[in-house]
């Protein structure tokens, strides 16, 4: 039985991201892959904070492409 979204995610409302060509969305949000949505850091539920409340899994705190990727540990190596 794998992780499902409970459809809790369309009542809870979270400031969305800015995600412009050159934005760095995952430096102040996270985003839950099952119920995609963006979360704020230290905004989700449990222990440390970092499970969606909708369907308690933990959320992406860094993107999945490498490339992307790289760019985001320069980004915090700043």
């Amino acid at each position: 039985m794998g992780i499902r979204c409970k459809g809790n995610c369309s009542v809870i409302v979270f400031p969305k991201p800015h995600l412009g060509r050159y934005s760095a969305p995952y430096l102040t949000h996270g985003r839950c892959r099952v119920c995609d949505i963006w979360i704020p850091l230290r905004g989700g539920v449990g222990p440390f904070k970092n499970r969606c409340p909708c369907c308690s899994s933990i959320y992406a705190v860094r993107p999945r492409l490498n490339s992307k990727r790289l760019r985001y540990l320069e980004l915090l190596k700043k």
